[in-house]
């Protein structure tokens, strides 16, 4: 999918030269249809992924993501949810 809307955004008039991701999976989809495109990531558009997971690492060039604590999120929204049952005010 992200390989797909990358080469839909490509089509734009005027070309994007940054492209924000929803995740780090479609970013490294657009990643490899820049590279099918014959783009220079970051030369010519930069791509952007956001989860942090391994595969922003292992792609080349690595990926700039963002990186999201869901871990302590969800600890989090646990402990709002518990207090809220419990009565207290979140």
């Amino acid at each position: 999918n992200g390989a797909d809307a990358f080469a839909s955004l490509m089509e734009s008039d005027p070309r994007p030269t940054a492209v924000l991701c929803g995740n780090d999976v479609l970013a490294a989809g657009a990643l490899l249809q820049a590279r099918k495109m014959n783009l220079d990531v970051p030369g010519d558009v930069s791509i952007t992924g956001f989860d942090d997971i391994e595969i922003a690492q292992i792609v080349t060039p690595a990926l700039t993501t963002v990186h999201v604590p869901h871990r302590e999120m969800g600890k989090g929204a646990a402990r709002l949810l518990l207090g809220m049952r419990n009565g207290q005010m979140p």
